[in-house]
């Protein structure tokens, strides 16, 4: 589910970007990693701002791989330019 979830955020859809937000928010921190590293590559409105919000450290346990994930992004940004 959380690859099916990334797939489909990384298409625009906003379930598979809701299914990543709720394992990200969940009790699993593996599963909670992958989805926020899932983020990165996510096109639905919202992901930047969950991502810098997680990276200030305002969500327990996500910052380290919020701040990675927004990297990754600005880099995708650049490559897609």
């Amino acid at each position: 589910k959380l690859y099916a979830a990334c797939g489909l955020s990384g298409l625009g859809r906003r379930e598979g970007y809701d299914h990543l937000l709720d394992l990200a928010a969940g009790g699993d921190p593996d599963l909670r990693d992958e989805a926020v590293a899932c983020l990165a590559y996510s096109r639905v409105r919202g992901a930047d701002t969950f991502l810098r919000s997680a990276a200030s450290g305002r969500t327990p346990g996500l910052s380290s791989g919020a701040k990675k994930s927004l990297i990754f992004r600005k880099q995708l940004s650049i490559i897609n330019k």
